[in-house]
């Protein structure tokens, strides 16, 4: 086994610049964060598992949208796991009154809308994304 099979699957730092992802996290739907993660990466539940400390069963019912991750020191775990920008993560863990100064909004304000988009990934129903997403993270933030 070599040291990259140790150390599990690793998220390149421009999964963290998509607008959909960043979206995801700071609306805190992990489900959707970490099916999106599985999608840009081409990662397998089990692989998200490995890194997550969460279970495949878990991840599946969390991806489908049958159960939600609210314990924080489950979400802190996960985030680490995923190797989370601390940039981004600050904003989703101070919530919406108390990031809305955040200096994280100024990169939101710069993000562009993915609707039209080639190479964004289909939402887990298969829809398109709305040409409003980054609006829609600065209305959550503000």
């Amino acid at each position: 086994m070599n040291s990259r099979e140790l150390e599990g699957p690793h998220i390149p730092a421009h999964v963290w610049d998509r607008a959909e992802v960043q979206q995801s996290l700071l609306t805190r739907d992990f489900g959707q964060l970490c099916w999106l993660i599985r999608q840009l990466c081409t990662l397998r539940q089990e692989d998200l598992a490995a890194v997550t400390g969460l279970s495949q069963a878990y991840l599946s019912m969390l991806e489908s949208g049958s159960r939600r991750l609210t314990h924080i020191d489950k979400i802190i775990r996960m985030l680490e796991g995923l190797q989370a920008p601390r940039e981004l993560v600050g904003p989703m863990l101070l919530g919406k009154d108390r990031s809305r100064h955040h200096p994280m909004l100024s990169i939101l304000s710069e993000l562009r809308p993915i609707g039209g988009d080639s190479s964004a990934p289909p939402t887990r129903d298969g829809a398109a994304r709305s040409d409003s997403a980054c609006t829609a993270i600065l209305r959550a933030v503000q």
